[in-house]
């Protein structure tokens, strides 16, 4: 059980930082996996059937900008998940489990991505604040039909497989 909690402890902070890297700058030039229109976290066509004005689009942009900068070079940020994948190596492959740097390691881990779901959260915050009243209840029921539209998707796959 106890093995059970520390794998899923390094797991989960792993596969949410990877759907966080796809929500900011991840995409496939507006493709996801491959397919126009996908499933995935990217609004970007959702926000493209507001009526946005030229100064919306135009302060957008400068808050997208700032939020690349602010994320830091994609390099360094690799270079930073390569060293937390080496040390989870090392202390999978060691002879005997140090539970102290594997506590350690977790509770660095779990702090950045707190951090990084934190400054997630301002910056749609920011963004939202652009739109009106109007534009965000749009924004809304947009993503709500596109939430139903990849449920009937995803029913769609599993029953595929299913029936294989």
């Amino acid at each position: 059980m106890k093995k059970t909690v520390i794998a899923a402890t390094f797991a989960v902070p792993l596969l949410l930082t990877s759907v966080a890297a796809m929500a900011f700058g991840g995409s496939h030039g507006g493709h996801q996996g491959g397919r126009e229109g996908g499933c995935g976290m990217n609004d970007r066509q959702v926000w493209q059937q507001l009526e946005i004005t030229d100064a919306q689009k135009e302060e957008l942009q400068q808050l997208r900008e700032t939020f690349r900068e602010q994320r830091g070079e994609p390099g360094e940020r690799a270079e930073a998940r390569a060293e937390q994948r080496e040390a989870m190596q090392a202390l999978m492959m060691s002879d005997t489990f140090d539970e102290a740097k594997a506590q350690a390691l977790v509770t660095q881990m779990t702090e950045q991505h707190q951090e990084r779901q934190l400054a997630m959260l301002k910056q749609r915050h920011e963004m939202m604040s652009v739109l009106t009243d109007e534009q965000k209840s749009q924004l809304v029921e947009l993503q709500a039909e596109k939430r139903e539209e990849c449920a009937q998707q995803w029913e769609e796959r599993a029953q595929r497989m299913r029936d294989r």
